[in-house]
């Protein structure tokens, strides 16, 4: 007799259940020759995909965390960005007319902000004047070029 050990562990629930009066020695099944090229083995073990828990968390779990990672970032960044988008900061500020505030001034060689502002308004505050002529101009440092065009506040 021709015969082949196969564990059962490869055929699977429907094999054992089947596999009434033929061998079995513990872990394993013993089939002969003839059932497995009837096709009597094969048949009988074909068992769709099973995963476990592992495998569903890879198959579904992870694919679903990064989408909704990435739906969350989308939609902060379109809230966020629609917050600081230009529109919305011309909107809440009327334009400002300078000629009812301001004066424009052209710096002459060798002139400072301080001795700007002391000219401007002599009997006010020179710091304040200063800090208003920063301001108004965006000036990020005291540095003045000669032709330098300033907008400098009015006296009140």
């Amino acid at each position: 007799m021709n015969a082949m050990v196969f564990p059962t562990a490869a055929f699977g629930r429907t094999y054992s259940r089947q596999n009434k009066g033929r061998i079995s020695n513990g872990s394993s099944v013993v089939a002969s020759k003839a059932d497995i090229v009837a096709g009597g083995v094969s048949a009988e073990t074909t068992v769709g995909l099973q995963l476990n828990r592992r495998g569903r968390l890879v198959l579904l779990g992870i694919p679903a965390i990064t989408l909704a990672a990435v739906l969350m970032f989308a939609s902060l960044a379109f809230v966020f960005g629609s917050m600081a988008a230009p529109a919305h900061a011309s909107a809440a500020y009327p334009a400002v007319d300078m000629a009812d505030y301001a004066r424009t001034v052209t710096v002459l060689q060798g002139e400072s902000l301080w001795s700007i502002a002391a000219a401007s308004n002599p009997h006010g505050n020179v710091r304040e004047v200063v800090r208003e002529i920063v301001a108004l101009n965006e000036l990020g440092t005291g540095v003045l070029q000669a032709g330098q065009q300033l907008f400098v506040p009015l006296p009140k």
